[in-house]
């Protein structure tokens, strides 16, 4: 075991030389802008008692520092003194000590512009990197207006300025002191700062309400004080600015305002309690023991439970002060990891190689947790039966609490843990698991670079003892059970009349805290105990035509699937040449389906001609792709009657009717969906109509689009994962291409870099320019619009694009794209590009707390300033309470009205074919994502560019 050092609250953390702890491992138990710097000053540890950086705290114990650095790419070492260290992630400041004593800034500072602060990624996708707009607010002439409840809470004291601002101040010492705790202890020790809430970085950076700058400074911008701590010298305070402003377009201290506030936040839900200490577990708190354990679930080894917890978010929007408070829940098994390794095979074997590589076949990609030290996230990559870790020993470096003099002490990881968190190691001969410590929002490993490419993965992975870890999360096999899947579902969604009661439950404790509403009032907040009222609107109605006739519906469900049966579609197509495959048991069987398929798509307008007939006699799960690799030439579409529902053989199918030269749709169904009696027709009725879409037929139209359609194409652009392809990610475009949005084409590759590069970006946008100039007698597109989807906020980052500290902007996909759509089409292109946000933690209530209905739209309030954004709520919520979505404007010179365009968004989500009804996104986005899905789940490679006219993917 030579060679490994130990991570904090992590166990063991390979290195290349025995090191001391891991202190620069992520706390997100104590929420800072930095990481964290181990090796000079106070001890580093997850509790929370220890740290000294809040002003309002004054617990016992070693301080926890920040190393300050700016946004940007890893750059050079932290210089203290004599000592360097290499930290990555962003472009850090020097501190150096001049020949008088006096404490100098070096590299990318600047005391009298930004904070430089590296804000945490939670906070980079807010970073207003785009020209703010002149917000546009919807009227009662453009849909019903409807007073509506949201998951917010009123923060801003009325008694101070509706303009909340943090002021930054400077603080330097005369002689420089290099300890980080006595730093730390002398700024707390100053008289200014007893009656004031502030947050100090460690460095020079000290935060304050801009309302109690008059109690520390008077009439004067600067504070001298003097000091005694093992030396004797002088502190001066210095007032550099206000931050926070709303207008600022100095994206660091926008972003630091919401650092400050949701850090100060944090602390009074861990430490000052509500009604007692919660848990932080990346960014949601949880009840010490809140967790319970799920009923219903059948065929299990173990029993489930679910974590129920709280997200609070703080941020200045265009209706102030507000805190988004949303439920979130933790899946994790009763058991521990050992127990599940126990659980693989015989569990006399467990240690052997043997045991542990079935075990690693099992576990591995499971993220876990430790009950120690909740606040980090691992993936499992590895169990193994080296043992040597227990006893390897390393140095742990600590501070004097008195004399701030280090101290070195020798120690094991057995009593490492008993020491640092009173556990105890009671299988001595138990595997380890290798494991990847994962981002703490995004639960995605973290970009790393190495020196070498021959560099052993196993550097950079921690080594956990199982007995003290948890499985959370929940695997694929329950997710296809549909029985167990429910009562997950059940056990974690919330009816809106639940969902607002906990929520105001939470602000009616936190408020009678008489400690936590001491802090707030102190940050100048105060927190409302209702949630927050805010004005809607109910879009029109979207009119639908099925080969000119009316399509009917209701809004409370948008469900017209019965209304399609027995009407012509938009372009119904004729099945000349269609290959049938099935086992060939079921042959009888596959003759009714095709019967059956004729009986319901004629009155459609389709016509299905006798198909070529391919029995499967083998059950080998690539017997079928070998059937098709034989019989697909020539066909139209291949359809395919499985005998279950085994992922192996429905990729294989998919890599087979995919494969670049001889591309074909393909249509898979389940065996027992077919015979199913009682809902055969609705089945085979939604096969047909998938049928005709993968074929390049259109199902159904908008009537009366808010955006004529004439020269405008629409695209749907997501990035997604590629499984088990290291370091792929998959690039999917799907555009509309022609007038009455109807019609689709798509263009898909791997790409190997974080972000989309610009040829890849070039090829996709070429390839559906061309599509739209073919449907359309050569003439290229006048406007385009693009939606790019989304999962998370921070993917805003490298899309919007980065403003470096010096104000240069490092450009996104949005400048690209308009780079690239005036090479193809001239630079007369009109280009809107909007982001479209699918997890969001807003929610709406009716009047009456239930969900609001489809055709929901808010664009005030709640909405951030500066953006020309909006929310909408365009499906049915049939369980839980509706999620809506989260649409940003990043860049506009079409001239649309913005009105229109929020109308447009809403009619979008009704022309996804693969469902009818309406649909989260719109249809290009949700088209671009099944296409995701499809090649990096399932075929894994770019599809056949002769299927990039048609929906193959459905």
């Amino acid at each position: 075991m030579a060679g490994r050092g130990y991570g904090r609250g992590a166990g063991v953390c390979a290195a290349r030389a025995p090191a001391a702890p891991d202190l620069g491992s992520l706390n997100l138990q104590e929420p800072t802008f930095g990481q964290r710097e181990g090796n000079s000053g106070g001890e580093s540890q997850p509790d929370l008692g220890r740290s000294r950086g809040w002003g309002d705290l004054k617990p016992a114990g070693a301080p926890t520092t920040v190393v300050v650095a700016t946004p940007g790419p890893p750059g050079p070492a932290v210089a203290t003194g004599s000592r360097t260290r290499t930290i990555s992630g962003g472009s850090i400041i020097t501190v150096t000590q001049s020949n008088e004593g006096k404490q100098r800034m070096d590299g990318n500072f600047d005391p009298k512009g930004a904070c430089t602060f590296r804000v945490p990624r939670k906070f980079r996708g807010r970073f207003k990197t785009w020209t703010p707009f002149e917000k546009t607010i919807g009227t009662d002439r453009d849909g019903k207006l409807i007073p509506l409840k949201t998951n917010y809470f009123a923060l801003q004291d009325p008694t101070h300025s509706p303009d909340y601002l943090i002021a930054y101040l400077t603080v330097n010492f005369d002689p420089y002191v290099k300890n980080k705790m006595q730093r730390h202890v002398i700024v707390e020790s100053m008289r200014c700062f007893q009656d004031v809430s502030f947050y100090y970085d460690g460095r020079m950076g000290v935060f304050i309400a801009a309302h109690n700058k008059q109690l520390i400074f008077g009439a004067n911008n600067e504070l001298l004080e003097n000091f005694s701590s093992n030396l004797n010298g002088e502190v001066k305070l210095t007032f550099m600015k206000n931050i926070g402003d709303p207008a600022d377009l100095d994206d660091n201290n926008f972003n630091t305002t919401h650092g400050v506030l949701n850090s100060a936040f944090a602390k009074i839900l861990v430490k000052r309690g509500y009604p007692e200490s919660m848990v932080q577990v990346r960014d949601g708190f949880y009840m010490q023991k809140g967790y319970k354990e799920i009923s219903g679930l059948a065929g299990l080894s173990y029993k489930l439970n679910v974590w129920p917890g709280l997200k609070p978010l703080l941020m200045k929007y265009d209706g102030g002060l507000l805190m988004n408070l949303d439920l979130c829940n933790l899946f994790f098994r009763s058991g521990t990891v050992l127990d599940a390794i126990k659980a693989v095979g015989n569990s006399r074997d467990v240690g052997t190689e043997a045991h542990c590589r079935a075990a690693t076949e099992v576990l591995k990609g499971m993220v876990i947790i430790t009950p120690y030290n909740q606040h980090c996230a691992y993936r499992i990559r590895e169990v193994t039966p080296d043992l040597a870790g227990f006893e390897h020993s390393f140095t742990r470096k600590t501070t004097d609490k008195t004399t701030y003099e280090s101290l070195q002490q020798q120690l094991s990881v057995k009593d490492y843990l008993c020491k640092v968190y009173n556990m105890v190691i009671q299988h001595p001969t138990q595997p380890l698991i290798y494991c990847e410590k994962l981002d703490a929002d995004t639960l995605e490993r973290p970009r790393q670079k190495r020196k070498t490419e021959n560099d052993d993965p196993k550097l950079d992975w921690s080594l956990l003892v199982p007995e003290h870890c948890w499985l959370t999360g929940v695997t694929d096999d329950l997710k296809r059970n549909f029985k167990n899947w429910n009562a997950i579902l059940e056990s974690a969604k919330k009816e809106p009349t639940e969902r607002a009661a906990l929520l105001r439950t939470f602000a009616v404790n936190l408020e009678k805290n008489v400690e936590a509403r001491r802090i707030l009032t102190n940050w100048a907040m105060k927190l409302g105990v209702d949630l927050e009222d805010v004005m809607g609107r109910e879009l029109p109605l979207v009119q639908l035509l099925q080969s000119q006739k009316p399509v009917p519906y209701e809004r409370k469900d948008v469900d017209w699937t019965k209304n399609l049966r027995g009407g012509r579609l938009d372009e119904p197509k004729v099945v000349k040449s269609f290959t049938l495959v099935y086992a060939a048991q079921q042959e009888q069987q596959a003759k009714a389906l095709y019967e059956l398929l004729n009986k319901v798509g004629r009155p459609m307008g389709m016509d299905f001609e006798f198909p070529q007939i391919v029995p499967v006699a083998s059950n080998d799960l690539k017997a079928f792709a070998d059937a098709i690799r034989v019989a697909k030439k020539g066909s139209d579409i291949v359809m395919c009657l499985l005998p279950d529902d085994k992922k192996e053989r429905y990729d294989a199918i998919k890599l087979e009717t995919t494969r670049p030269g001889n591309g074909v749709p393909s249509q898979c169904i389940l065996f027992k969906n077919a015979t199913n009696v009682k809902s055969a027709m609705s089945i085979v009725t939604k096969v047909a109509l998938q049928m005709n879409a993968k074929m390049g037929g259109a199902l159904w139209h908008i009537k009366n689009p808010a955006i004529k359609g004439d020269g405008v194409m629409v695209v749907g652009c997501v990035v997604g994962r590629a499984v088990n392809m290291k370091k792929t990610k998959t690039a999917a475009f799907v555009a509309s291409i022609n007038s009455t949005y109807s019609s689709f084409a798509s263009s898909a590759d791997f790409f190997h870099s974080d972000t989309i590069d610009p040829a890849t970006y070039r090829k996709h946008m070429g390839d559906l320019v061309n599509a739209y100039k073919d449907a359309n007698q050569g003439k290229v597109p006048e406007t385009v619009i693009i939606y790019r989807a989304m999962d998370r906020e921070d993917e805003m980052y490298d899309v919007v694009g980065v403003r470096k500290p010096d104000g240069t902007l490092i450009s996104g996909e949005v400048h690209l794209a308009a780079d690239v759509l005036r090479e193809l089409i001239g630079v007369n292109v009109k280009l809107m590009y909007c982001i479209a946000l699918k997890k969001c933690s807003t929610r709406f209530f009716s009047e009456q707390m239930g969900n609001v209905q489809p055709g929901t739209i808010v664009d005030r309030k709640i909405t951030i300033p500066g953006r020309n954004d909006f929310y909408l709520v365009s499906h049915c919520g049939r369980r839980g309470t509706v999620s809506p979505m989260y649409y940003f404007a990043v860049s506009d010179n079409t001239g649309i009205e913005f009105v229109d365009f929020q109308n447009f968004t809403f009619q979008m989500t009704h022309m996804y074919y693969n469902w009818s009804g309406t649909v989260k996104l719109p249809a290009v986005c949700q088209y671009a994502f099944k296409l995701a899905t499809v090649m990096g789940e399932h075929s894994k490679i770019a599809p056949d560019p002769i299927l990039n006219r048609k929906l193959w993917f459905l």
